[in-house]
């Protein structure tokens, strides 16, 4: 997997526990809140056992010909190993769909609209999507272990009441404090202070608190090669958005594609 599209990763796998480090300390001014609202320090978190997710990067350059690249996934997750996603790349007007359904130690895998394959976790096209891919398969998901922390945490930050998919949410803007959090995940320091201007919104249930949706935002101001062979000339702008809905529907179902080998 090319060295930026696994930096791209570990920026989705990192989006979920920033808060923690921006609510610990950090530089820049706090933003002045719109309206206060305050979670229940006692309420007890949703257990999340199964719901529909989505996540998207886009990259977008700043000047000349502004080419865009955006990199999704798309799923449903039932606990305790029923995945089954899309990961979407675009770039210009060519796009790459590539579609994974996990169940215990059973996978299939597809990709555009070519007919499912039943394979194995050595297969090298699984192993790259996964590796790729933003999805509870990713240890950490959702903010793993470090939940409780954060929920603790960002209450000391102002929040505003919103409703994103219709969910009742309090949001809270992090701004860029926090940026040294990279510095855990990313070895590439070059390309760590290539960042600026970072901001953070999280939008957490008010009933459960569970992250409903996570929005990252800042600019590069290094050149990126991306898959391989599409060069992003500087400044480009990147934005991350992860959401989650249907928290415990019955209606999410995950099984073994109808024309699996």
């Amino acid at each position: 997997m090319p060295r930026h599209i696994r930096l791209i990763a570990l920026l989705l796998g990192a989006m979920l526990a920033l808060p923690l480090a921006a609510c610990a300390g950090g530089s820049g001014p706090s933003p002045p809140p719109e309206a206060t609202a305050t979670l229940d320090p006692n309420a007890s978190p949703l257990d999340l056992e199964r719901f529909h997710y989505a996540a998207e990067l886009r990259l977008l350059e700043q000047e000349g010909d502004r080419r865009q690249l955006l990199i999704s996934t798309e799923g449903d997750y039932v606990s305790p190993d029923r995945h089954a996603f899309a990961y979407v790349t675009r770039a210009g007007d060519q796009e790459l769909r590539r579609s994974v359904v996990v169940i215990g130690d059973q996978a299939w895998y597809r990709q555009a609209d070519e007919p499912w394959r039943a394979t194995t976790e050595g297969d090298p096209q699984l192993v790259d999507v996964l590796a790729a891919a933003f999805t509870p398969l990713r240890p950490g998901f959702l903010g793993g272990q470090a939940f409780q922390q954060l929920r603790e945490s960002i209450q000391r930050l102002p929040s505003t009441e919103e409703v994103v998919n219709r969910i009742d949410t309090n949001r809270y803007r992090v701004g860029p404090a926090g940026l040294e959090y990279f510095s855990t995940f990313l070895v590439d320091e070059q390309f760590l202070q290539s960042v600026e201007d970072v901001s953070w919104d999280v939008w957490l249930a008010q009933e459960g608190v569970w992250p409903v949706r996570i929005r990252a935002a800042a600019t590069v101001t290094a050149g990126l090669r991306i898959l391989g062979d599409l060069d992003l000339t500087a400044p480009v702008l990147w934005e991350i958005q992860v959401d989650i809905s249907k928290p415990n529907s019955e209606a999410i179902v995950v099984d073994q594609p109808e024309d699996g080998g």
